[in-house]
């Protein structure tokens, strides 16, 4: 189950006369964030089906992107030709970032190469299954987290989560991605998240 970002303002922060309004901090950077669920970007040689893909996911125009399911298990050359590709044949250039070397799962953050300020303090999980980062563009920062929500009901993912969310938590955080979950347990007739499906993929998650 794709589900866009959510953002958490930082608690007791000052919100008088900020021009983004009275839900985040003032110096909180302006940014767009989109999700995409890859299916794979593991394709050994170039192909069509390869750029039409990474067309289709740089068409979202969005300053990032968070990447689920890319399964990068193949060589740096490869690697690298794929982040060339997502700088040069895109509809906007992007920086391939990822915590993929396997072939299963994996996540990536594409950030807009036209964008001032850097991604510094990554963190990635030994399962794959998160990224996160800290954007700062020289007068705010914001942690953006890309996460691919294990189909199992795993706790590790939860618990690497939450050692993630504990590190800095005066920043505010931006989590997005495919968790594998739904926040609503309600029944398909009444439930939007699971839209031609029988039930919902995990009660438990």
């Amino acid at each position: 189950m794709a589900v866009m970002a959510a953002a958490a303002a930082v608690p007791g922060m000052n919100f008088v006369n900020n021009p983004r309004g009275n839900y985040a901090p003032a110096d909180l950077p302006l940014i767009s964030v989109s999700s995409q669920n890859c299916n794979s970007l593991n394709i050994s040689t170039e192909c069509r089906k390869q750029l039409t893909k990474i067309v289709a996911i740089t068409s979202l125009l969005t300053d990032f992107i968070f990447l689920s399911d890319i399964r990068l298990n193949t060589s740096q050359d490869h690697i690298q030709r794929i982040s060339k590709q997502f700088l040069y044949e895109g509809k906007r250039s992007y920086k391939l970032y990822t915590n993929s070397d396997n072939h299963q799962r994996g996540v990536g953050i594409l950030m807009a190469a036209d964008l001032t300020g850097d991604l510094e303090n990554f963190f990635r999980d030994r399962d794959q299954n998160i990224l996160g980062a800290t954007y700062n563009d020289g007068n705010g920062k914001i942690r953006l987290t890309a996460i691919y929500g294990p189909n199992e009901d795993k706790k590790e993912f939860y618990d690497s989560l939450d050692t993630y969310l504990c590190m800095d938590p005066t920043l505010p955080i931006i989590i997005g991605g495919d968790w594998n979950c739904t926040y609503s347990c309600e029944p398909t007739d009444f439930n939007i998240d699971i839209f031609r499906m029988r039930s919902p993929p995990s009660l438990t998650r």
